[in-house]
């Protein structure tokens, strides 16, 4: 689209005919056409843009080119890319776009053409509530303060279109021993099945003093809370304000409502932390700082907020540049809340969150993610989903993808590495894995599950960029009061890395790589090799050191006994009929195989659709023996 249409300058131009502004500025043309139009498509040279001495849009465009260099010089440091004195490198062009019903957006490009950033702009205005949900192009983000009466909106927008996508019916739900009670501020008992909220946050370094046995039962007085303030830090006081001002009441924080000094209740609550989080109504997440920083903007609690990527425009206009942190839990390199290990089943766990993230509130469930510089907007949530695992079958593709991404994470103590992931594994149990797991590896396949293995890309040859597994020392710290803080080196716990790979190749739980015939055109399917893993030991286990206490661990339940008879479950499989394959399906044992009733095809046709609706199934998976 030219940017000489007269008919559309002139309008521009007379517009703001007062303005000591260049009216022929062609970036800031540009620029108001973005915001105004619905479909946009403008290119302008930097040196068409240097060429005119507007001042409207210098803070802007000076942003732009430093952020454009800071991207350049990351890339160098990261050798992505040999950076010299090449003109090709230097920002070129800019790039205006818009498509109908979406917000208005800057690319920069090099001068070679490559696009090196893209960047959501929006006029910063007062509208008002119905404008905040139907105009995409304006935002009334307050400077200062930090609107949660959007929060409200949000909970009952999730209630009333979402329901029950929002919210596993298949879960139980898990009623913490202890909660806040943020009316009577003081600690009540949380077996009372109280629709709670939870906090996910860093600790950090946060010098508080702990809390005793003593200082606990005096929390359970009406108003403690409030008079014994030393034990509280900044951001769990800034979060009990915030379950107050959007309509809660209970809240549960670990540093809080887990008694001290009971090591009994310490196991317990650290094995129901995944079922905590699973079942909290809403988990408020702080990304921004740790315990001691509280959170920022909140009107008659906390210091203002200070927002950043607000610059004046003209006429008394500004335009904001959309900074949203990546909400993903993948997202290690961008945020440290996400590099720490005690986080990651919090965050992956809950249902709702309420994100403080880059001096922003943001919304994410299963259906949606909402921000609150644009309300309105609705954005697909992108989490990391195990629907095979939920559904009942041990996939454990989806396991070590989870496996993975925990244990490439920071601990302060690595002795940590089980509990820290001990309540994920226990909500993992209540699904699929129903013999539990020993020190993350699980007990009904640990003959299998002790030949993990560290999986090496070929591809990561770059010796600074391949970061493989590394042992995990206990660290210097005398006591600690958290159960199983072993790091047995048979266990992928004992270790810290990623690319371990766990029964990833055994013949019961390969999966079939799809493709397409280059002659029919047909999906065909391609073996690939696999291995039957058949035990000849009988593990035991024990916690005692002479072993009076030891517990046999279960065979590993290979599906391909010699015995024609075999154990499976009669209620989900059914005899499909005598084998007659040139090889041995996965859901096989002696002479026959076996239908699971939910076992879809892998692309799943229209009839299996309407038969498991909202059904997700990535594979098919088929353990027939159970666990005696």
């Amino acid at each position: 689209m030219a940017l000489t249409d007269p008919a559309t300058t002139g309008a521009i131009n007379s517009r703001h005919a007062s303005s000591p502004v260049i009216q022929s500025c062609n970036f800031c043309t540009a620029l108001e056409k973005l915001l105004a139009d619905d479909e946009v498509e403008v290119r302008l040279e930097k040196d068409e843009i240097c060429e005119q001495s507007c001042t409207a849009h210098v803070p802007l465009f000076h942003w732009i080119e430093t952020n454009y260099s800071e991207h350049l010089d990351r890339l160098e440091k990261a050798r992505k890319y040999q950076i010299v004195a090449d003109k090709g490198y230097a920002l070129g062009t800019i790039f205006f776009f818009r498509v109908s019903g979406r917000t208005p957006w800057l690319r920069v490009y090099s001068r070679m053409g490559n696009r090196y950033g893209s960047y959501e702009v929006l006029l910063h205005s007062k509208i008002s509530q119905e404008e905040k949900r139907s105009d995409y192009s304006s935002s009334a983000l307050d400077p200062d303060w930090v609107d949660l009466g959007i929060v409200k909106e949000w909970k009952e927008r999730c209630s009333k279109e979402h329901g029950l996508k929002c919210q596993n019916p298949e879960e139980k739900d898990v009623s913490p021993a202890w909660l806040i009670d943020t009316e009577d501020d003081c600690l009540v008992s949380g077996t009372d099945n109280h629709s709670f909220v939870a906090l996910s946050y860093r600790w950090g370094s946060s010098t508080n003093q702990k809390i005793d046995k003593d200082t606990f039962e005096q929390l359970k007085c009406p108003g403690s809370l409030s008079r014994i303030k030393k034990f509280v830090t900044a951001t769990v006081r800034d979060a009990i304000h915030t379950v107050r001002a959007i309509g809660e009441r209970y809240f549960w924080v670990d540093a809080i409502c887990i008694a001290p000094d009971n090591k009994e209740e310490l196991a317990e609550q650290l094995q129901l932390m995944g079922g905590i989080y699973a079942s909290a109504k809403l988990t408020i997440v702080v990304l921004d700082g740790d315990s001691s920083n509280g959170i920022m903007g909140l009107k008659s609690q906390s210091s203002p907020r200070s927002l950043a990527h607000i610059f004046p425009w003209k006429d008394g206009k500004s335009v904001m540049v959309r900074q949203l942190p990546s909400l993903s839990v993948q997202s290690q390199v961008v945020s440290k809340y996400f590099q720490r290990g005690w986080t990651f089943q919090e965050y992956t766990l809950s249902q709702r969150r309420l994100i403080f993230g880059d001096q922003q509130i943001h919304w994410q469930c299963s259906c949606a993610t909402w921000h609150e510089d644009l309300p309105g907007l609705e954005d697909p949530t992108h989490s990391l989903k195990f629907p095979n695992i939920k559904q009942g079958w041990p996939d454990f593709k989806e396991f070590n993808v989870l496996l993975n991404e925990y244990n490439n994470r920071q601990l302060t103590y690595p002795e940590d590495a089980f509990p820290a992931v001990n309540g994920l594994l226990t909500y993992l149990e209540s699904f699929s894995f129903e013999c539990g797991f020993l020190f993350g590896l699980p007990r009904a396949f640990f003959d299998a599950a002790l030949m993990w293995s560290y999986n090496i890309d070929p591809t990561r040859i770059d010796v600074r960029t391949r970061r493989g597994i590394y042992r995990r020392k206990p660290s210097e710290r005398r006591h600690s009061v958290l159960p199983n803080t072993h790091l047995p080196s048979w266990s992928w716990i004992g270790w810290q890395g990623d690319s371990i790979g766990m029964l990833d190749t055994e013949a019961q739980f390969k999966w079939s790589d799809w493709t397409l015939d280059s002659g029919s055109g047909q999906l065909a399917s391609l073996m690939r090799p696999s291995v039957i893993t058949t035990p000849i030991t009988q593990w035991y286990n024990h916690a005692s050191r002479d072993g009076s206490d030891k517990q046999h661990i279960p065979r590993y339940p290979t599906v391909y006994n010699e015995s024609s008879e075999i154990s499976y479950d009669t209620e989900v499989w059914s005899v499909e009929g005598p084998m007659e394959y040139g090889y041995i399906p996965r859901e096989a044992g002696g002479k026959y195989s076996y239908k699971h009733r939910q076992n879809l095809d892998m692309v799943p046709s229209s009839r299996a659709a309407r038969s498991a609706p909202g059904l997700e199934v990535f594979g098919r998976m088929a353990t027939v023996t159970k666990c005696g």
